[in-house]
């Protein structure tokens, strides 16, 4: 193996776990708030959502808002789940999902409405 690939393949590895331990760092943060159904992973919503609020404005039940700019400047603007004082509904044709144009909330399956529940352990 040449040196120039020597250094190729470390300087990649390098790069592999930077982004791996960036991507724990994001999700971790994100355990404080829910993220509207059919959200990316967090490090790919943060990078896809463009803040536009349109998700925000198809909510016909006031469940989604905008995460503060005191959280950090990441997840400013960002849209988040009220599901405390407002409660959790399955809408029809999820208006959020639709409207979010840069697909940072995208459906699976495009045929079907349901939601995979997960169960989240402390």
């Amino acid at each position: 193996m040449k040196g120039r690939d020597l250094f190729r393949l470390g300087a990649q590895k390098a790069a592999e776990v930077t982004a791996h331990l960036a991507s724990q760092k994001v999700a971790w943060n994100a355990e404080a708030w829910l993220r509207p159904p059919f959200a990316q992973e967090e490090l790919k919503f943060l990078l896809a959502c463009t803040r536009s609020d349109k998700c925000i404005k198809a909510c016909d039940f006031d469940v989604l808002f905008r995460l503060s700019a005191d959280l950090s400047r990441t997840v400013a603007h960002t849209p988040a789940m009220d599901l405390l004082s407002r409660g959790g509904h399955f809408c029809p044709g999820w208006p959020c999902v639709t409207a979010c144009e840069p697909k940072a909330l995208k459906r699976p399956h495009q045929g079907s409405d349901r939601v995979k529940l997960v169960q989240v352990q402390n």
